[in-house]
């Protein structure tokens, strides 16, 4: 390169550097820069990415052609377009195909963590990305669904005479909410916040309650008026004839006799708009924004609740994982870690592997320094964390293994747990089994046999009942009911709160956690792979298994899961027999 060409080149890669779009590398690839110049005389960098582009897999993703979007514009007058800076840089690059993306310069090799311009599959992947962003408008002609709706008749209605009114009420902790229809039109809409005092109603009072402020507010519509009040809430259909009420009660009832009403049962799942009225909330004015779409989707299923200051008007709230970070940082201040990064880079060991970012793995696992307090606090968050839920010591142990290691991680979890204090109030003692033992069938595939106990009727499934007061005859579900019932202990000691609240978070907990008899949690024997939880978001490298891969992957679960269960049934089976005598003897009347 010329001098002027070099110099242009040094000032290009320090932009690049600060905005965080390359980085140095130490890949095995490396593509020849050049420089073109635009229109405007200023240098145009580029990478001849033509060796990388031969033996790269074609995106056939199909490109729209120019001679169809001039078609298109027949007719038109107005013209408008929206050209993205940089378009191709806004996309972020899979961490395993990075250092396929470097260059070698003059001054140092880097690579691209961002969407370089020259790959070949480069068009297609923005074009992807540009449809599916905007799939929900493409074809869609705003101004004329504009004109539509504003020739639409009004949402509310002006009451006219004679009658016809209905009242739908709803109510709930949050609030009282109520819709006035008259002919099917709705004639208003009404919500109000409930006082502290009046929080701990029953949810009989609750439901009354929103009756009452209907008839209160809308008392120069109803009063003198035949009309029907539809709730939620069937017992509500009686209470005009039941003969013992609180005081409260008997003064609604008052009210209620001033109006020639009916009340009738309408099912809540019919009755979302007065639903939607009593649950609103301000809470959805808050605007999330995350970089990364999996950490995006996790946090919208956990529900995030957050309060600000009563005296400000904007706050910012950054969530980000910083684990991974904190871990790296400490790796650099243990002595028995940078022995084993000093093996690593002069290659007296295979078993670890450095990260272009410096962190220190065994295998696909993060090595965890010697701090006692960033060991405690990952043991914490995969114990007491809701989608944990208090597992024992080997289930720990194995899910933890799957993301972290340190040398003396199986003594140190075992010790965690058997601290915990909760642990040692809900489970269970195991007493001593009688009689031989004789296990289950193992099945050929997923679902081929479901146990359960009877828990409710309304499924409307055949009922066969085990042996009175001998649980063993369903000891497949009884075992299971029974962690559930230990973890749903462990949910009212640590969070206060009605058991049927977490049932959502047990089931994960449960599915998610490892299995010593299948070797496997339950969710990774179904689907293949294990449920990405928080305590791995950290974790890069997880990659989608499509096609045959992934049939394979799974056809290898069920072997394994074979395997894992008739090696449990004959241990099982040693041992149990081992402390049981055999009574029988030929002859013998037995039932």
């Amino acid at each position: 390169m010329a001098p002027s060409e070099l110099k242009e080149l040094k000032k290009q890669l320090e932009e690049l550097l600060d905005k965080g779009f390359i980085r140095p590398s130490i890949s095995p690839w490396g593509a020849p820069v050049l420089f073109v110049k635009k229109k405007d005389g200023s240098m145009r960098l580029c990478i001849d990415s033509r060796q990388l582009n031969r033996i790269t897999i074609k995106n056939k993703y199909p490109l729209p052609r120019i001679a169809d979007l001039l078609d298109q514009l027949k007719g038109s007058t107005v013209f408008s377009k929206i050209d993205l800076r940089s378009g191709y840089w806004q996309l972020w690059i899979e961490e395993g195909s990075i250092s396929k993306t470097a260059f070698r310069t003059r001054y140092d090799h880097y690579e691209f963590v961002v969407m370089p311009f020259g790959l070949t599959n480069a068009p297609a992947a923005f074009m992807s990305l540009m449809n599916k962003t905007l799939q929900p408008f493409l074809e869609q002609f705003s101004f004329e669904e504009l004109k539509r709706r504003l020739t639409l008749a009004p949402i509310l209605a002006l009451p006219s005479g004679g009658g016809g009114y209905v009242v739908y009420t709803d109510a709930s902790r949050q609030g009282l909410g109520c819709v006035l229809m008259q002919h099917g039109k709705v004639i208003a809409y009404a919500s109000r916040q409930l006082r502290p005092d009046k929080m701990n109603y029953p949810t009989h009072d609750f439901e009354l309650a929103a009756i009452v402020h209907a008839l209160k507010i809308w008392r120069h519509y109803l009063y003198g008026e035949i009309f029907y009040i539809f709730t939620d809430h069937k017992s509500l259909k009686y209470i005009p004839t039941q003969k013992e009420l609180n005081l409260r009660q008997r003064r609604w009832i008052e009210l209620l006799k001033d109006h020639d009403c009916t009340i009738d049962y309408h099912p809540g799942k019919g009755n979302i708009v007065a639903d939607a009225l009593s649950r609103k909330t301000v809470d959805q004015l808050a605007c999330m924004i995350c970089y990364n779409v999996e950490y995006l989707t996790a946090l919208r299923a956990m529900n995030v609740h957050f309060s600000i200051g009563g005296d400000l008007l904007l706050a910012t709230m950054q969530v980000k994982p910083s684990l991974k970070d904190t871990i790296k940082d400490a790796q650099d201040k243990d002595p028995y870690l940078q022995k084993i990064k000093t093996k690593v880079q002069e290659g007296k060991n295979d078993q670890f592997v450095i990260q272009n970012d410096g962190t220190l793995l065994n295998g696909k696992r993060m090595c965890v320094p010697n701090v006692e307090e960033l060991r405690t606090e990952i043991m914490h968050e995969a114990h007491y964390a809701p989608y944990a839920t208090h597992p024992g010591s080997t289930k720990m142990y194995r899910d933890l293994r799957l993301y972290y290691w340190w040398p003396t991680m199986k003594k140190d979890v075992a010790e965690f747990v058997a601290k915990c204090l909760t642990c040692q109030q809900v489970k269970a003692e195991h007493q001593a089994p009688a009689g031989k033992l004789h296990p289950l069938s193992i099945p050929e595939w997923k679902w081929e046999k479901i146990t359960m106990d009877f828990v409710i009727g309304a499924l409307g499934t055949k009922l066969h009942f085990s042996t009175a007061f001998h649980p063993q005859t369903d000891g497949q579900s009884e075992r299971t009911i029974q962690t559930l019932e230990d973890m749903m202990r462990a949910y009212n000691i640590e969070f206060r709160e009605n058991w049927d609240d977490h049932l959502p978070l047990i089931e994960f907990a449960y599915n998610n956690s490892f299995h010593s008899s299948i070797g496997m949690a339950a969710y990774e024997a179904l689907y293949g792979r294990k449920c990405r939880s928080p305590i791995c978001w950290d974790i890069e490298g997880l990659r989608q298994l499509e096609g045959p891969e992934l049939v394979q992957k799974t056809v290898d679960k069920i072997q394994t899961v074979k395997q894992c269960l008739k090696a449990t049934q004959d241990r099982q089976k040693s041992y149990v027999d081992k402390h049981r005598r055999w009574n029988m003897r030929w002859g013998k009347k037995f039932f």
